[in-house]
């Protein structure tokens, strides 16, 4: 019995063996991110032991992200029309979404 060791530069949805400079950039450009991530992560102090910088972090986050994700989704939900059909509707009359 044989076994199967897969090419590490072979990257069959190409269909062509990759690089070794495509290796290196796919590398760094994901090091890049995950590094950045951390940064950012690391300066708002979430991974500060210190529950003063993750209520500040939290308070951030309350502060930004959520009324800014608010506002693309009402302006997202603008753009179309949804068309619920009856059976959808809540019984108490209340729209859910």
């Amino acid at each position: 019995m044989v076994a199967y060791i897969p090419n590490p530069l072979y990257n069959p949805m190409m269909k062509k063996p990759d690089t070794p400079l495509s290796i290196m950039f796919r590398l760094s450009a994901r090091t890049a991110l995950v590094g950045g991530a951390i940064y950012v992560t690391v300066d708002q102090g979430i991974w500060s032991s210190s529950t003063q910088d993750g209520a500040k972090a939290l308070t951030t986050f309350r502060e930004n992200l959520i009324p800014a994700s608010n506002e693309l989704i009402k302006q997202v939900r603008g753009n179309y029309s949804f068309h619920r059909p009856e059976a959808w509707q809540r019984s108490d009359g209340l729209d859910c979404c």
